[in-house]
């Protein structure tokens, strides 16, 4: 599942695109300032008055609007000794890790545009077709040959405000519409392709987001039948009706099946305002339990997973476990940047994609971050991270080949 603003921005403001005004001049500049893809931005249309909040990858507050928000219960801890990350210095991407730069084709063979949206292993990526009438059922493309097959041959339909990918399943969206009803069908396919494409549920015009536990998938549906519907997160089994997660409505999926609380509708005023630099309450709809990451003393959170936090002390930029265990320190941040600073995390946690301007330097830069090894490269343009997989090179462009980043090629 990608992993920031946009996607939000897609989920519930495509229904009201059409018929909103046109946003004021600073609008695009700040949503841009944290988008994730800028094709997606393109396809969503500029026009923005509801809610957004999850980062999937990295989860940022943002107060309701017409109400204080308030923060959730969190402790605050001193964090250990820290290892020291040196940005300023970070070499590209393709000298830190050479074997996971990968090459696909620039287009597919009937000369559309795609996406790369995961790497499923054994070669095999995941993308997602578009041209200038929308975007479609994903595809499978083989990184050793460039062969390219459907995901579900035979079924056509906009995956546009919902594409996740869990621990084994592909799941998109097929829109249909019928005597001026629409409607959205859930697909879901293994990704190892041991059996075809199925139709697991129907809802209303929205947008979802899934995620999968046991033989359950969770699907968080915004309906975008107005902008005061709240999301519902639903259990999804083959062969009955999708039923409720009591206590859900409110609550997004933020993580796997990890979610946190939705905030009412927003406006534009709202989105400019400085977003709460505070740790969000998870809970895991499968299971029932919640986390609140901690907060460095002195500093401040700015996005988590339910494993670990990207945050600020002092002048630098840290990044640490949930419980303030493995901190790291990134030195060479520009102090004055650090407010419009981000992080998205791999499911995992052990990767985080950051953002930030360097001391002495204009312009924000891209950086990815190996917890594990403490190994930090340098990216080329602001490309953001899908499902373990980070496209080099800005997927509108008409070049023959396209640059991937499989982090799954990372030892």
């Amino acid at each position: 599942m990608r992993s920031s603003f946009d996607d939000r921005l897609v989920r519930t403001l495509n229904a009201a695109a059409q018929a909103a005004p046109a946003p004021q001049p600073s609008f695009p500049d700040g949503v841009a300032r944290i988008r994730r893809r800028r094709s997606r931005v393109r396809a969503a249309g500029a026009a923005a008055v509801t809610a957004i909040v999850a980062l999937a990858g990295g989860v940022a507050l943002w107060p309701d609007a017409g109400r204080p928000a308030t923060p959730p219960a969190s402790s605050v801890v001193e964090l250990g000794p820290m290892r020291a990350v040196d940005f300023a210095n970070a070499k590209s991407f393709e000298q830190v890790w050479p074997r996971a730069l990968v090459s696909l084709p620039g287009r597919l063979p009937d000369g559309r545009t795609y996406t790369v949206e995961a790497a499923l292993g054994n070669d095999t990526y995941l993308g997602v077709p578009s041209d200038d009438k929308g975007l479609y059922t994903p595809v499978l493309i083989n990184g050793r040959t460039g062969a390219v097959t459907s995901v579900a041959p035979g079924v056509s339909g906009d995956v546009f405000g919902g594409l996740s990918i869990t621990r084994n399943l592909i799941v998109w969206l097929v829109a249909q519409e019928k005597d001026g009803l629409r409607t959205r069908d859930v697909w879901t396919k293994p990704r190892d392709g041991s059996r075809p494409a199925t139709k697991l549920a129907t809802f209303e015009d929205s947008t979802i987001t899934a995620a999968e536990a046991g033989d359950t998938l969770y699907a968080d549906v915004h309906p975008l039948a107005g902008n005061e519907t709240k999301n519902t997160i639903y259990r999804l089994r083959p062969g009955a009706p999708p039923e409720k997660v009591a206590g859900s409505e409110g609550w997004t999926l933020a993580n796997g099946t990890w979610a946190v609380t939705s905030p009412g509708p927003l406006t534009v005023e709202d989105l400019q305002k400085p977003r709460p630099r505070v740790a969000p309450t998870f809970w895991n709809v499968a299971t029932g339990e919640k986390i609140t990451p901690v907060t460095p003393a002195g500093g401040k959170v700015l996005s988590c997973i339910p494993s670990a936090c990207v945050g600020v002390v002092g002048d630098s930029i840290v990044i640490y476990g949930a419980d303030g265990n493995n901190p790291i320190r990134g030195d060479g941040a520009a102090a004055k940047a650090l407010e419009d600073a981000d992080g998205t995390f791999t499911n995992t946690g052990r990767f985080v994609q950051l953002r930030f301007a360097i001391a002495g330097v204009d312009t924000s830069g891209s950086y990815l971050l190996d917890r594990r090894t403490g190994t930090v490269g340098e990216q080329t343009g602001m490309t953001a991270m899908a499902h373990d997989v980070i496209e080099i090179d800005d997927p509108t462009t008409k070049k023959s080949r396209k640059a991937v980043f499989d982090l799954t090629r990372i030892p």
